[in-house]
């Protein structure tokens, strides 16, 4: 393999991975950077190679996005379709190359620095030393998304972005078979980490991973004892850590959302982000509804969401939704799966679900690092949307290597 597609690939992963947290420090926005090195790498292989392998569902599905949004003679989001297209780009760059041990150091190089970030920011919140703020970089960050630094938030200005980035980089680390001296303390520092980032969505995409990885491939409840030794020492730094934080205004507030979502259930007077990630992707399925079997048309719902959303509930909403309402701001179903069935239909989901299905298969034949991120793939593709569209592609990769017969 050439050094200088080595470099890419490198380079190309680094960058998803910091992409799904969008900014570093001031304004230079990273997003295209990941992109930018995929397509080079992607042409470069059409250059050098006569014929490159795809996999025909995965090409149907990504053809169909295409077809379905020029087919479509009112506006619609070209960004949309660009993701889908550069999902393309890197799942099928991948493949191609199947450098996966060069994939792995990428992602590594990604944890540290996120790693780094988040030490200095649980000091932060632990001591209130204002040396430590540093780990919060810039203060646009910390009031975006974590008013007063409460919050582990990485290079992210939204809490659960970086919880959905701790879940993936837990799963890999935990089941990548590399051995390595600071490999169960690098464990119980993410785990620390992604639960300082008070996310219960973040929470809830590692519950059905896990409930997934156990039902999918029939794990019995004797096979996680290996993972106990981990959860008591968590618990042991967790309890540790909490007795001087009874005071913190963000460990109450999270103990009171969790209290107010099983005694008052999805309301949005008392929790308007819980309410958010139930009544976007029902507004997507009520739009999947009205034109099943071929969707809304790719790129479709940003466009369309804001008048089904408030005819089915109204203009007395709460958090985010106020002001993307009010600003009439492009939206997202919050669900990848909800994406495809509103803007695509059954026809673009179906290929979709057997691009998935031939997946498992070969997974069950396959190492754990593959099993576990095929059950995060579908996860984050319950409750992802698009700003993680690239760590779903690198899961699924990841989910395809070593599976092949």
């Amino acid at each position: 393999m050439l050094k200088i597609n080595k470099i890419l690939l490198f380079l190309g992963v680094f960058f998803v991975f910091l992409e799904s947290t969008k900014f570093i420090p001031g304004s230079f926005n990273v997003k295209p950077l990941s992109d930018i090195f995929f397509v080079l790498l992607f042409l470069k292989l059409i250059v050098e190679k006569n014929t490159l392998k795809f996999d025909k569902y995965f090409f149907t599905f990504i053809f169909l996005t295409f077809i379905y949004s020029f087919a479509i003679l009112n506006r619609f989001s070209i960004e949309r379709l660009f993701s889908y297209i550069v999902g393309f780009v890197i799942y099928s760059t991948l493949r191609n190359i199947n450098k996966v041990e060069l994939v792995k150091k990428a992602i590594y190089w990604s944890i540290y620095i996120n790693i780094i970030v988040g030490f200095f920011q649980l000091l932060y919140i632990l001591t209130k030393n204002s040396f430590f703020r540093l780990g919060f970089i810039i203060k646009e960050i910390i009031s975006s998304g974590a008013p007063g630094g409460f919050r582990i938030i990485l290079l992210d200005f939204e809490p659960s972005w970086a919880g959905r980035y701790l879940v993936f980089s837990l799963i890999f680390v935990i089941f990548d078979t590399k051995k390595f001296k600071h490999k169960n303390l690098l464990i119980i520092f993410l785990s620390l980490l992604l639960f300082f980032t008070l996310s219960l969505s973040a929470f809830l995409i590692l519950l059905i991973s896990i409930i997934i990885y156990t039902l999918f491939y029939r794990r019995k409840l004797k096979y996680y004892k290996k993972y106990i030794n981990y959860l008591i020492i968590f618990l042991i730094i967790l309890l540790a850590i909490y007795i001087p934080l009874q005071t913190n205004p963000y460990i109450n507030w999270m103990v009171n959302r969790i209290y107010n979502l099983f005694y008052y259930g999805i309301n949005p007077k008392y929790d308007g982000s819980v309410f958010t990630r139930f009544s976007v992707p029902y507004t997507g399925l009520y739009l999947f509804s009205k034109n099943p079997i071929f969707g809304i048309g790719i790129g479709q719902f940003p466009i369309k969401f804001h008048k089904y959303y408030t005819s089915l509930f109204g203009f007395n909403v709460s958090g985010e939704m106020k002001y993307v309402i009010r600003f009439d701001l492009p939206y997202d179903p919050k669900s990848f799966f909800i994406t495809i069935l509103s803007e695509g239909g059954l026809i673009t989901f179906s290929f979709y679900l057997i691009f998935l299905y031939k997946l498992y298969i070969k997974t069950r034949k396959s190492n754990e690092l593959s099993k576990a991120m095929f059950s995060y793939s579908i996860s984050i593709s319950f409750f992802g949307y698009s700003a993680f569209l690239p760590i779903l592609w690198i899961a699924l990769y990841l989910a395809s290597t070593n599976s092949d017969s």
